[in-house]
């Protein structure tokens, strides 16, 4: 029992100084951003007394940074072109199921239309081996007529 009380106290120690820790984070960017100086995660660690590292390690204090980043940046730059691309690694991967999507649709169009396409080149075959049958014979039947000759049978009446 006293085990999973020093635990639950850890924890608790723990919890509450990462509390701490990101409050002092968000009210160190607010500091940057009132003195208007660059917005830098080395900025933010130092004034925030913290490791670079540990900004990097909580997504959500890592998203907040770069958001604010980017706002600043567009504010700062109205005017330019935004990045096209997407930030995020969830909106990549949006973006490439989509076109997965995409693609697996269009490879079953082709898939179809080629079925069509083998079944045109077969009736192509057939009747072109129908055509040379048909020429075949029409060679033998012109061969044949050309032997034989008709001879008109005179009758002399002397």
């Amino acid at each position: 029992m006293a085990k999973n009380h020093n635990r639950d106290k850890q924890a608790e120690v723990l919890h509450r100084t990462q509390t701490q820790r990101k409050e002092q984070v968000l009210k160190a960017i607010q500091e940057i951003l009132a003195q208007k100086q660059p917005l830098t995660f080395a900025n933010i660690a130092n004034v925030a007394g913290c490791s670079i590292s540990y900004l990097y390690k909580w997504d959500e204090i890592k998203a907040y940074i770069q958001d604010i980043q980017d706002e600043k940046e567009t504010q700062l730059n109205p005017l330019e072109e935004k990045d096209p691309r997407p930030q995020s690694l969830k909106t990549l991967h949006e973006i490439a199921r989509q076109r997965i999507r995409e693609l697996e649709a269009e490879i079953k169009e082709l898939k179809h239309q080629n079925e069509k396409l083998k079944g045109h080149v077969t009736e192509i075959y057939e009747l072109r081996h129908e055509c040379d049958r048909l020429r075949s014979q029409l060679r033998e039947k012109a061969s044949t007529n050309s032997s034989t000759k008709i001879i008109p049978i005179r009758i002399n009446q002397s």
